[in-house]
């Protein structure tokens, strides 16, 4: 296959790019989203289809969310550390494992489709973009908003409304066709559940509807439900960052993203009690507080192993949880 990106990663020029839009914002500066003219003409017909989802416009994420040169690449490094890849390495500077490939962050995929990542992942694939490539079963963190096409360089398919789609499923080389099998078995099948079950406690903590204060002159900050307006004081700064980071669908690695959202489930317990269940808030946030991962940063702490910290956390809220129990009036 081509190599026409190969030790440039990072380093196309626009005039090689399709630029469709551009911005400016206080972590990026200028910034622009564009990609090989094949990628964009894939990236319009899957915003045809998001679009018929009726749930508004899917959109690339603000900054760099399509092709992203080493600068770029420089300044992700910095805030998210081994979340983002190593300078030159990028799936977004056009060069990736081997091979020329585009990539395009969809930040808004999940209020688009519903957090349903089988039906964006199915959208995508029938326009030629590949889904699900940044995964632990890949030795990635879990990025369900990143799509990558492995065939940028190839024809670009007829637009959508205006001809059918041309792609060929099968018409990428970066895999043979046994090892596209194993693939696709590993991530269709292996990946599911274990994805669909993230994807639903996210969902969850969407719809637990939380917002937060910060109490002028002091550094606590407040989570309050929106729904009740209940509100708490976060007894740990890096259970606030968690919190955002969920709220918002950021996640930097995938090691500790069960133990994130697990953390978080036992503040939205707190703050969004069950009807049928009465909770001492402020001990049992009193006690989340003392709950950090090992690899977390922090005073006062109880360390644990990620995978611990799920009993942990049943742990407080058992311990702070009473049920209702309802007495059934006789019929009148």
């Amino acid at each position: 296959m081509t190599q026409r990106y190969r030790g440039r990663n990072g380093q196309v020029p626009e005039s090689e790019l399709t630029i469709f839009h551009r911005g400016k914002n206080r972590v990026d500066g200028d910034w622009y989203w564009g990609l090989p003219p094949a990628t964009y003409a894939k990236h319009l017909n899957l915003l045809t289809l998001a679009r018929r989802r009726g749930r508004g416009e899917l959109s690339p994420s603000d900054g760099w969310g399509t092709y992203r040169p080493r600068a770029a690449q420089e300044i992700a490094r910095r805030i998210y550390g081994n979340g983002a890849a190593v300078v030159g390495t990028s799936s977004h500077g056009l060069y990736w494992e081997g091979h020329d490939t585009a990539a395009v962050d969809y930040s808004n995929w999940g209020e688009i489709y519903g957090w349903d990542i089988l039906a964006f992942a199915a959208d995508c694939r029938a326009v030629g973009l590949t889904p699900l490539m940044i995964v632990p079963a890949r030795g990635y963190p879990y990025e369900p908003w990143h799509v990558i096409d492995l065939n940028p360089l190839g024809p670009a398919p007829a637009l959508l409304g205006l001809g059918a789609i041309t792609f060929d499923p099968q018409g990428d080389d970066m895999y043979d066709d046994k090892a596209r099998e194993e693939l696709i078995h590993r991530l269709d099948v292996v990946m599911t559940p274990a994805i669909a079950r993230i994807e639903q406690m996210v969902q969850q903590a969407r719809g637990g509807a939380y917002s937060f204060i910060n109490i002028e002159g002091s550094d606590d900050i407040v989570v309050v439900s929106l729904i009740n307006g209940n509100m708490h004081r976060i007894g740990n700064p890096y259970h606030a960052s968690l919190l955002d980071r969920v709220k918002r669908g950021y996640f930097d690695t995938a090691d500790m993203l069960t133990a994130e959202l697990d953390i978080v489930r036992g503040y939205l317990v707190a703050i969004n009690p069950p009807p049928t269940a009465i909770v001492d808030s402020d001990a049992l946030i009193a006690e989340l507080s003392r709950i950090l991962p090992a690899e977390a940063q922090g005073e006062h702490r109880v360390e644990v192993d990620p995978a611990s910290v799920k009993a942990a956390v049943d742990a407080a809220i058992d311990a702070h949880t009473s049920t209702i129990a309802f007495v059934q009036k006789p019929a009148s």
